[in-house]
């Protein structure tokens, strides 16, 4: 037998889980880090087009997220990451409020300002 009795059942399955969770912490810092980074970006964002590619950049990232759920979850990730996602998405729709409401303001004010000065 040789090589094969020294891998017990539990061997081979606990070394998956060890690197399974060690994919999964992975998954997990780079996810975090890119969806702090992306907040940061949203937060500071004053273009509408801006505003489109960080949200065409966060469905990637819950692409991402989606992808490896199985593996995060098992490895107890899912929840705090489920969080994240949550507060990003809600960073960004706030932000693209305000920013189409100051465009809105904006062009509202140019187009008076127009109007008198035909006046």
């Amino acid at each position: 037998m040789g090589i094969q009795e020294n891998y017990s059942y539990e061997g081979v399955f606990g070394f998956y889980r060890f690197l399974r969770d060690r994919h999964a912490r992975s998954v997990y810092e780079n996810l975090i880090g890119d969806f702090q980074e992306l907040s940061d970006k949203a937060y500071h964002s004053e273009n509408l087009f801006e505003m489109k590619d960080l949200m065409r950049d966060f469905l990637y990232l819950r692409n991402e997220y989606l992808k490896n759920y199985s593996d995060l979850s098992k490895a107890g990730f899912a929840r705090d990451l489920d969080t994240l996602i949550f507060n990003s998405k809600m960073v960004i729709a706030d932000k693209i409020d305000v920013v189409r409401s100051d465009e809105f303001q904006r062009d509202i004010s140019a187009i008076l300002e127009r109007d008198h000065k035909q006046s």
